[in-house]
Parts: structure tokens; sequence; C-alpha cells
């Protein structure tokens, strides 16, 4: 592996330690991952510059590679970039969660679980959830494209011409 490839590689299970770890402190996830992002998109660009030549829209500054611009010192981050980092924490993070809870035998049988009705039914929506999630995901993804692509509402989200809908799907052996 050359130098170039690990400057690429991106350790996801490292932000989504933090992600994790700061709902377990302050109980808000939308905060959590809002607050990772930052750090994220920090590595994207990093990885993203190691292996592609961007064009620098202030030559005064090597970081203002719009729309994939960041500087953290000056608090300015492109929205596009930022965007596409909390993007990739919130679907790593829901897909850990919702797989960790169907595949830890210790979530399923803690006397805490075991003895709470209320918890009871989470472990069962969570085992019927997840084979939901990748492919809503990959929806969505494919949904903003084609928004993104279509002429008719001139590139622009508009409801009326252009739904984008999604509908939720099984993903197949999602769990085996």
């Amino acid at each position: 592996m050359g130098e170039t490839d690990l400057k690429n590689e991106i350790p996801l299970a490292e932000f989504i330690k933090k992600v994790n770890e700061s709902f377990g402190t302050t109980g808000q996830i939308n905060q959590a991952i809002f607050q990772a992002s930052f750090d994220l998109a920090e590595k994207i660009h990093s990885s993203l510059r190691s292996i592609e030549t961007l064009k620098l829209a202030d030559k005064q500054n090597s970081n203002s590679t719009t729309p994939v611009g960041i500087d953290k010192e000056a608090y300015k981050i492109c929205p596009e970039i930022l965007a596409w980092s909390i993007s990739l924490l919130s679907t790593a993070w829901t897909q850990w969660v919702f797989a960790s809870k169907v595949n830890n035998p210790n979530y399923q049988t803690d006397p805490e679980y075991r003895n709470d009705p209320c918890r009871q039914a989470a472990i069962v929506n969570v085992k019927i959830v997840v084979p939901y999630i990748r492919n809503s995901v990959l929806d969505a993804m494919d949904q903003g494209n084609r928004i993104g692509l279509c002429k008719e509402t001139n590139y622009e989200p508009n409801p009326a011409k252009e739904p984008a809908i999604i509908k939720l799907r099984k993903e197949e052996d999602c769990c085996s």
C-alpha cells in the first residue's frame, strides 16, 4: 500500500465512536453528528486532496477548494462537504446501531430489557427495521441525483414537478 493510499483512508469507526460518545453524554444525536462532522469533513478534504488536484478559489488560502473547502480554524466550511460528512456519519451510525442491536446477544438478553415491555418492543422493532435502512439511504441518494439532473425543475427541488418519492423496501438477506 502506497503513501497516497494511507492518506486516502478514512477511519470511519473513529468518527462513529465520537458520535456515539457525544450522544451518550448529551443525549442529542443531531448535535453529536454535527460536531463530529467537522472533523470528518476535514479528513475527507485532506483525503480528497491527496488523490485529486482541486482548484483553489482563493490563492491566499490553500484550503479554499469550493465546494469542498474547509478552514476549521476560521470555522468556515462549505455546506456541500459538511452535508457529505453529515450524511456519512448519520448513515454509518444508524446502520451500526441497528445492526449491533440485532446481532449483540447482550442487548437482547439484558435483564433491563427482558423485564421491560417497552424495551421488549424495541428489540422486536429493531429487527423489523434493519432490512429497510440500506435501500432507503441508497434510494434517497438516487432521488437526490434525479433532482440534480432534472432540467424541467431547473435542477432545483420542486415537489410539484418532481416529487422524488422513495418507498421503503427490504434489502434481501441483510442480516445473514
